[in-house]
């Protein structure tokens, strides 16, 4: 599992941009009840290959907890014909810094397998994410819940599958009694569920959260959102995400107890935890206490009724895997033309990384026997996950100089 960064997507969570009124429709290419979309779940993010235009294929995350499709790179205005219809500005959680961005109407999407609909986007004027250099692929924006409004889709992060629906198909769920119904509502295309929290002292916090499968954290919460919401005696300061104007930090811990039911309950679950100030526009925060993403998601396969409000969770093989994360206290982004040359973005308070002197912008050359060419973002952050106690002797690059680095793996997120 993850993680050699803690990252989920920010950008809705940290823009208000103005809602799209176009009406589209699937439209299914074959007779089968249902079409499957093969996808590529790449640290902690669903990746699609989508068509534009006709044109060859974008790269976009799959996320719930956006509304709309958003294009990262302002390229795409002249790569993929698209027409500007306005631009607008789109504002940060500080109410101050903004981004330019453009609205373009009228686009034929095609996700692989025969599915087409068309479709408005926005495109940024500047994409200030970077999230090419999180996955270690090149990401070229996301595709938002609204894209599949009225009708139901389900995951399968094992087989690595997107399953939608005709909306009058029978979804396979729905004969097999080991799926588990959850109401959910929607809100601004958007689900969400209830989930009960238990601290340390075992008190139980209700918590309204997003489905978010654009986020890299398996649970976020907004450490403002209820007074008994403490942080776990054990946490440390870390990046959460990218905004406009920069790292969005927070912190990091783990939790006794999260119920979703009777019968799907986590023990020690990593959380991240984000202060909102106060003078933060309400309305973006108002309608949740935070998310559960892809690492606690991929559990289960997941299906979501859009329309008739449901969301249905089925264990899968992963189900009781305990709650790793990365034991080295790197951060570590893909740099270069390539996204073959490994950086480090931060080194977390008290890990191993810091004991051992690592500094941001060193560069990774070499982790045991493999050197960086042999490494991709997924492989390198396995070797970092590895069981505590792992000793890694890893070569940097820094200020022109090759040096040697000895880290001993350790959960410091326990006592």
């Amino acid at each position: 599992m993850i993680r050699l960064l803690g990252i989920a997507i920010f950008l809705l969570l940290f823009f208000t941009a103005p809602a799209q009124e176009t009406k589209h429709q699937f439209n299914f290419i074959g007779d089968g009840d249902h079409i499957t979309v093969p996808f590529k779940y790449r640290q902690g993010f669903i990746v699609l290959d989508v068509t534009l235009n006709g044109k060859d294929p974008l790269k976009l995350i799959l996320d719930t907890g956006a509304e709309n499709i958003i294009l990262f790179k302002y390229s795409a205005i002249d790569n993929y014909n698209l027409s500007v219809s306005k631009d607008i500005q789109l504002v940060g959680s500080d109410l101050e810094q903004v981004v330019g961005a453009s609205i373009c109407r009228f686009n034929k999407i095609q996700l692989e397998s025969g599915v087409a609909f068309s479709n408005d986007l926005i495109v940024l004027k500047e994409d200030i994410l970077a999230l090419d250099q999180m996955i270690g692929l090149p990401i070229d924006g996301i595709l938002g819940g609204r894209a599949f409004w009225g009708q139901t889709i389900e995951l399968d992060y094992i087989k690595e599958e997107l399953t939608i629906y005709k909306s009058k198909a029978t979804p396979l769920y729905a004969n097999d009694i080991n799926y588990q119904a959850y109401p959910i509502t929607l809100e601004n295309h958007k689900p969400y569920i209830n989930l009960t929290y238990r601290d340390h002292n075992d008190s139980a916090i209700d918590l309204k959260v997003l489905i978010d499968t654009g986020s890299a954290l398996g649970l976020l919460l907004f450490s403002h959102a209820d007074s008994t919401l403490n942080l776990p005696p054990i946490h440390i300061r870390t990046a959460l995400g990218k905004g406009i104007g920069g790292d969005i930090l927070g912190y990091v811990g783990r939790l006794p107890k999260v119920e979703l039911s009777e019968v799907h309950i986590f023990n020690g679950v990593v959380a991240y935890f984000q202060d909102v100030e106060e003078d933060v526009n309400p309305d973006i925060y108002a309608k949740r206490l935070g998310l559960i993403g892809n690492p606690l998601l991929s559990r289960f396969d997941v299906a979501i009724d859009y329309l008739n409000s449901v969301a249905y969770l089925k264990t899968n093989d992963r189900f009781g895997d305990a709650w790793q994360h990365d034991m080295s206290g790197l951060q570590i982004f893909a740099s270069g033309r390539k996204l073959t040359e490994f950086v480090v973005n931060a080194v977390f308070d008290t890990s191993p990384a810091q004991a051992a002197g690592f500094q941001k912008g060193d560069i990774i050359k070499r982790v045991g026997i493999w050197g960086s060419n042999l490494l991709s973002m997924s492989s390198l952050s396995d070797k970092l996950s590895k069981k505590e106690g792992k000793k890694l002797r890893i070569v940097i690059k820094r200020d022109g100089k090759k040096l040697v680095k000895k880290i001993k793996l350790r959960d410091y997120l326990s006592p």
